[in-house]
């Protein structure tokens, strides 16, 4: 798992479904963890992770 390239749209869309909620932001107010793309690539990699162990 280098990069997202080396998953196909299915993977990823389910990687971003089951990750999204995991990204511990709550998506309000100012902060790094806030930002719109640090969240949705924090969701992507979370969600390709929990597929890898399983």
């Amino acid at each position: 798992m280098n990069n997202f390239e080396n998953h196909s749209l299915a993977v990823l869309e389910d990687a971003l479904a089951r990750g999204w909620e995991n990204t511990g932001s709550d998506g309000d107010g100012p902060g790094p963890d806030n930002d719109p793309e640090t969240r949705l690539v924090d969701a992507i990699w979370r969600g390709l992770s929990r597929l890898d162990r399983v």
